[in-house]
This record gives C-alpha cells, structure tokens and sequence, in this order.
C-alpha cells in the first residue's frame, strides 16, 4: 500500500510505502482512491514509476474538477498504463431482464 502519511499501525500481510517506485515494482495491480481534486496530481506521479503491465482501477467518485474529465481518462492521460478499470458503489449490478 502506497501512502502519503504515516501508517499508525500496518495491517497484517500488507506493505506500506511512501516511495511509489517500491509500488510499481512489487505489484502489478493498483486501486488508486483519492479525492477527484488531486486525481491528475496522483495519475502524473503514478505515471513516472509505472509501465503497460500495470493494471489501475479507481475508486474515486466524480469528474475531475479542470474539464469534467472521468478519472479513468486521466489515468490514461498521466500513465502509460492502458488497462484501467473503476469501482462503484451504492448501485446494484443487474444482468438483462
């Protein structure tokens, strides 16, 4: 897990680092949740470290604030990463009825 503040207390199994470089070197998977005012910020600094075998999936709600922009966009934008996927909750998957 990759933070910018300190961990009180690490959870058991689970890594924390504050060097993203350290993240796209251990992991291929990558939940990116922030706030949506610093979704570029994060997806430029991501972008640096990370390649096309990384997967991003966002768990950020909203647009971004500078174009209304799906946070899945800018992670495009920022990184070379193209395997981009979103959570969302608060609403029910239903298949075709």
């Amino acid at each position: 897990m990759w933070t910018r503040r300190d961990a009180e207390k690490p959870v058991e199994g689970v890594e924390v680092t504050t060097d993203l470089r350290v993240l796209a070197k251990r992991t291929e998977l990558i939940l990116l949740a922030v706030p949506s005012s610093v979704a570029r910020s994060v997806a430029t600094s991501l972008g640096e470290v990370v390649d096309g075998r990384h997967f991003v999936v966002h768990a950020t709600r909203g647009l971004s604030e500078e174009g209304l922009l799906p946070i899945s966009e800018i992670v495009r934008q920022e990184t070379p990463v193209r395997r981009v996927g979103a959570l969302k909750s608060g609403e029910q998957v239903v298949g075709n009825r």
